[in-house]
């Protein structure tokens, strides 16, 4: 349905209610609502308290005729139909004549109709267009599936991606099949989604300059202007759109010959008179109709005369301002080496100088006629009022730091990143490896580039198809994303006329940046050297102290990796497995300056310069936080006096330095925004802080109680000037196991690492193997390797909630989650799925998703312990939920004791569930615990119940009872007596936990119990007595006080009333298998128990003894079922 709907549950249960009922009517939507909706709803979402009438009105309807749709089980193509007829206006649309709403279950049955019924759509043209229309439009509809459904169905059609608008846009506008058909619907469709369109890609103009599109971009006006300046080529060449039934105004650009490159220079010439009038009015106007006419225009990215629709010196503010699409459009074609342009070479080619090598185009540009000619800077990093151009001059001075002469034979390329900064850090960083395989050779990548895409802030390689399908593509497009999502431009050096290979040299990174850039070239390139453009990519990061990330392909990133040893630049190796493919030797260290320290510049003011500034900028670090930055990517303090900005309020601001600095070192408030922690780690760690100067408001100095810069160079100092060489001895992986621990602890880290097709694992040991403690290792080693900004869960669960506490307490001692993005939690199996229940009395409450649903949304490991005693219904619900987890980010791992398992007669046995492939046995004794008489009695025990043939009714140990407590044998004939008084007495002084009994089995449990009550209540028991004690199987839903709680299975109670008034006994009706009428009878109880570590009491429903023994096997006979 559609997101984020603003109905509320009422609402839409009303709507559904009414249809459900029979009232199928299907509701016309009007042009004039669409257009209100598309306008208005994206702010209602935001300001989720403001109140629309209409618009709730108008999503009722859309809401309405969807659910019928959904309903009868209308597919995308049935529902773009019915968009048709919805929004028709009155007429009736041919898609109408051939296809009846209420016939849409013949229609989709009807396996030769395809989308649209092109056979007779086809008769709306004329006999040229008939043929054309056919092909092109089915094979439009079947190549655009994905595009169709987020165009025209409802629930996609307010989510419409710009590429996808885009590409409808063009073929409404552009293809004649569309221009000829009677139905008007597509072009009122088209109307409501250019709107929209104009209203997201020109934010900022429709932001700032309501007033000048009101005054200046109205008809009157345009006709004014267009009579005022009738000799200008450019405004002649414009017109209305007198079909556009959107609000606005929308020009044209009359159709012109593309190919006429006089007539087209003719009209950019004109165009260029306008936008440069003194007139300021005027050359507005100029503006706003440039971006019209060439947002309307479009232009194709494959045509070579591009340059003569859209000259490259003019003012880019226009641009900039109110279409920031288009200009990255323009330097897309720029940076791109599949349009056969750089910016240097298409300068010259405009002007008519012939390109020869790249070190003559640099000194035409120096020396020649063209050095002052105005052009599009690519390198734009800020949003501001001042005009983003500069000369040809500026360009190369600024892009060569005004050196001399860069002559690009190999010997002068091979020094120019040592020329250019002699002072860098450099050398081979070491290895990063133990990523998966998985994926190599597709154009995802295997774990290593993966990881590497993770790290990384940008790219520079080498590809020979531009649209290939590799992961070297892949690379490059996700990291310039990065790129411009971070600063807002991208820039890279594409093939120069100095690269006379048939292979690209690809880029995207930031200049004057410290940062991390990938390296990667197809595989088809091995042994083959690098183009000269790439070397100059590397070096332009190398000299701004960037460092580098690469694989370790023989033959392939062996080209790069001797080049960065050549040039001295930091780089690491990254593998897969345990062990590189290249081995290198670290190159001997330069010797290093001392790092400086940053200096704190207190002069600035936070109004008007910081609370704006972006983090980094020429005049300093921005360290407050600031509304430039993104989301985690800033040097602020997450704590205040104050608690403002969504921080963490603390006593006083010294207590807020405290806590940055703590926070800082991670040696407390761990969970509080470990992503901005990390980032701003990784800036000190990559050197982005030496030297610099910090910026941080004076008034906030003047208070008097600190500032958390101070704590960040301290910082500072502790990361980059008091670390050494580690001559430590490094803890090993999963160190502590050996032997069976050991296999079963990589198996698990390996099931993890597959990504893909992860196979449930089943841990069996008894009491004393080390299950917990091999098991805190594997996931130690995994948090440990996991990729940088990579989130996981690490969910553990039992069925009783004493064993749940004992597995956090078990867990806890490996401090998993003091790793970034790790977060531990523990749940009851009945709170994990949402079940918590009573089996003796009927519940009516509503049916929660499990907690896995959740869980499942990122990356997690779910941890069932006790599996022996897990239902075969809840091993259910957790297989299905993990089985549908499409992202496979769930990893399950069960762990327990065979010995524990029910007797034969229970159908469900999980390691059979689990399969043998994936169950790691322990065997060898592990214990961790000395000093417990119990311990030496577990291995007697537990062999007794799964070794022998027949297992003894008891197991004659000594018996070790002293003052303090112990331990004794029992048999059930001849010992109980002996132990009868301890029972009493626990039930005298109301203590649970006086006397434990143990059994491997559950039937001795049930038989010593019934023993034990009638050796102290008697042998005629029918109802529990006051002072006995219960423990709960299931987890059960009370009241306490009125309000809703939960006693978690394995809670120990104690009887306090046998409630005795009228209301107090009760009975259940049941009909067993057979048909047979069953009726169990119970009473009330008034029972204590401890909930967070306080008494309470509530009332109970329990069934009577042998009543509730019926009730079970009632019950397991449904279960077996």
């Amino acid at each position: 349905m559609l997101s984020k709907s603003i109905l509320n549950d009422n609402e839409k249960k009303a709507i559904s209610s009414e249809i459900d009922k029979g009232d199928n009517r299907v509701i016309d939507i009007n042009l004039e609502d669409i257009i209100y909706y598309i306008k208005h709803r994206k702010h209602i979402e935001v300001n989720t308290s403001i109140s629309n009438k209409r618009l709730i009105d108008i999503e009722k309807i859309i809401y309405r005729n969807y659910y019928i749709l959904e309903q009868l089980g209308v597919e995308f193509n049935d529902i773009v139909t019915y968009i048709q007829r919805g929004n028709r206006g009155g007429k009736p649309t041919f898609f109408e004549n051939y296809i009846d709403i209420r016939k849409y279950n013949n229609y989709i049955n009807n396996p030769e109709v395809k989308y649209f019924d092109a056979e007779s759509i086809k008769n709306h043209f004329t006999d040229k267009y008939k043929k054309m229309f056919t092909t092109r439009f089915n094979k439009f509809i079947g190549e655009q599936n994905e595009e169709v459904v987020k165009l025209l169905s409802l629930p996609g059609f307010f989510n419409t991606n710009e590429e996808g608008l885009t590409s409808f846009r063009t073929l409404i506008e552009t293809k004649e099949f569309i221009k000829k058909l009677d139905d008007k619907i597509l072009g009122k469709l088209y109307n409501a989604l250019y709107y929209k369109a104009t209203v997201e890609s020109q934010r900022n103009y429709f932001n700032t300059k309501d007033k000048e599109l009101e005054y200046y971009l109205n008809k009157d006006k345009f006709l004014e202007l267009k009579k005022k300046y009738s000799d200008n080529k450019f405004i002649n060449a414009l017109q209305i759109d007198s079909k556009y039934e959107g609000e606005g105004l929308k020009l044209q650009l009359l159709v012109v010959d593309f190919k006429d490159k006089d007539q087209q220079d003719l009209i950019t010439q004109d165009w260029r008179k306008l936008i440069q009038n003194k007139d300021p009015q005027v050359r507005l106007i100029g503006e706003l109709l440039a971006v019209y006419s060439l947002r309307t225009t479009g232009f194709d990215t494959t045509r070579d005369s591009f340059n003569h629709l859209i000259p490259v010196e003019f003012y880019t503010e226009s641009l900039n301002n109110y279409s920031k699409k288009l200009n990255d459009k323009i330097i897309e074609l720029v940076n791109n080496p599949a349009t056969g342009v750089n910016l240097l070479s298409m300068i010259l080619s405009k002007y008519n100088y012939p390109a020869k090598t790249f070190s003559d185009n640099v000194n035409v540009t120096r020396d020649g006629n063209i050095k002052s000619i105005t052009i599009l800077n690519t390198d734009i990093d800020t949003v501001d009022s001042s005009p983003l151009y500069y000369t040809v001059y500026d360009f190369t001075k600024d892009e060569f730091n005004d050196t001399v002469v860069i002559d690009t034979e190999e010997e002068d390329i091979d020094e120019l990143g040592s020329e250019l900064n002699p002072n860098i850090v450099s050398g081979f960083q070491g290895y990063k490896g133990g990523f998966d395989n998985i994926g190599k050779g597709t154009p995802e990548g295997d774990g290593k580039d993966k990881a590497m895409r993770n790290i990384a802030d940008g790219f520079i390689g080498e590809i020979i198809d531009i649209n290939g399908l590799t992961s070297t593509n892949t690379s490059y497009d996700i990291l310039r994303k990065k790129s411009l999502k971070k600063y807002g431009s991208s820039y890279g050096i594409g093939n120069s006329k100095n690269d006379s290979s048939d292979y690209y040299s690809i880029a995207t990174y930031q200049k004057n940046q410290k940062d991390i850039i990938m390296l990667a070239r197809n595989k088809e390139l091995a042994n083959k050297p690098l183009n000269e453009s790439t070397k100059l990519n590397i070096d332009v990061v190398n000299k701004s102290g960037g460092e580098f990330i690469v694989g370790d392909m023989p033959g392939v990133d062996s080209q790069f990796i001797d080049y960065l040893q050549k040039i001295g630049a930091k780089f690491t190796i990254y593998h897969t497995g345990d062990t590189p493919r290249i081995k290198i030797k670290q190159t001997e260290k330069q010797d290093k300056k001392s790092v400086v320290s940053p200096k704190i510049d207190t002069s600035r003011e936070w109004k008007g310069d910081l609370e704006s500034r972006p983090v980094y900028t020429n005049e300093g670090i921005n360290t407050m936080r600031t509304s430039a930055a993104l989301l985690n990517e800033h040097f602020g303090n997450p704590f205040s006096e104050a608690g403002y900005g969504n921080t963490i309020k603390v006593d006083t601001i010294a207590d807020a330095v405290i806590a940055y600095k703590d926070w800082l070192l991670g040696t407390k408030h761990n969970n509080v925004n470990p992503e901005q922690r990390e980032w701003i780690i990784n800036q000190i760690n990559q050197g982005k802080l030496d030297g610099a100067t910090l910026l941080y408001a004076g008034k906030s100095e003047a208070r008097g109680q600190g500032m958390h810069p101070t704590a960040l160079v301290e910082i500072f100092d502790i990361l980059r000037n008091t670390i050494k060489e580690d001559t430590t001895k490094k803890e090993k992986p999963f160190s502590g196991l050996e032997g069976e621990q050991l296999k079963a602890a990589k198996r698990i880290s390996e099931e993890f690492n597959k990504k893909k097709d992860r196979k449930p694992l089943l841990i069996l040991g008894r009491a004393g193997t080390g299950k917990t403690f091999m098991l805190a290792a594997a996931l130690k080693e995994i948090v440990k390797n996991l990729p940088a900004g990579t989130k996981l869960n690490i969910v553990g669960s039992a069925l009783a909630n004493a064993a749940k506490n004992q597995l956090a307490d078990s867990l806890s001692k490996a401090k998993l989650d003091t790793f970034p993005g790790v977060k531990l939690k523990y749940h009851s199996v009945a709170s994990l799925l949402n079940s918590v229940k009573s089996k003796l009395v009927q519940t009516s409450a509503r049916k929660k998703d499990s907690k896995i649903i959740d869980y499942k949304k990122q990356s997690t490991i779910l941890i069932v312990d006790e599996m022996s005693m897990l239902s075969e219904d809840d091993y259910k619900k957790i297989k299905n939920d993990i089985d549908n987890d499409v992202n496979n980010n769930v990893l399950v791992i069960y762990a327990g004791d065979h010995g524990q398992l029910p007797s034969p007669t229970k159908a469900f046995i999980l390691k059979d569930e689990i399969g043998k492939d994936n169950i790691l046995h322990l065997i060898a004794s592990k214990r961790q615990v000395s000093g417990s008489p119990i311990l030496d009695y577990l291995d007697p025990i537990w062999e007794n119940a799964t070794e022998q043939p027949k297992a003894k009714d008891y197991i004659p140990v000594p018996n070790v009872l002293t003052p303090s407590g112990g331990i004794a044998s029992i048999n059930q004939e001849e010992s109980l007596d002996n132990i009868v008084g301890l029972y009493k007495e626990a039930i005298v002084t109301g203590n649970t936990n006086y006397v434990q009994f143990l059994s491997y089995e559950n039937k001795y449990i049930k038989a010593f119990n019934e023993d034990i009550r009638k050796k102290i209540f008697g042998n005629d028991i029918k109802s529990y007595n006051e002072g006995e004690f219960i423990i709960f199987n299931d987890s059960t839903t009370v009241y306490v006080g009125g309000k809703e709680e939960t006693i978690d299975n394995g809670t120990r109670a104690i009887i306090q009333e046998v409630l005795k008034d009228k209301d107090s006994e009760f009975t259940l009706e049941f009909t067993d298998l057979r048909g047979k009428k069953v009726s169990l009878t119970g009473r009330k109880y008034r029972i204590s128990y401890k909930l967070n570590d306080k008494i309470v009491e509530t009332t109970i429903k329990l069934l009577d003894i042998t009543d509730q023994y019926e009730y079970e096997k009632l019950i397991g006979a449904i279960e077996y079922l």
